[in-house]
């Protein structure tokens, strides 16, 4: 959580869920141009091409469960 992963310039990011609901301020913080975490998050699966973020998403955030099962 509060940590810096991005800068903003104009369009901010978005987070929708599955049901397409816009959950951006459960996840993002914008101030003077920086993007932050507001929870313990983990990203996955980020790209940097601008082509799959335009057509699909820039990758996704994991949170830990509440379970502790081995793998």
């Amino acid at each position: 959580a509060h940590s810096v992963i991005g800068q903003c310039r104009g369009a901010r990011p978005r987070v929708v869920n599955a049901e397409k609901r816009d959950i951006t301020d459960q996840f993002f913080g914008f101030e003077q141009g920086e993007l932050t975490l507001k929870k313990d998050l983990v990203p996955s699966m980020f790209t940097c091409d601008v082509d799959i973020i335009k057509e699909d998403c820039l990758g996704y955030l994991m949170e830990k469960t509440s379970t502790n099962r081995p793998f």
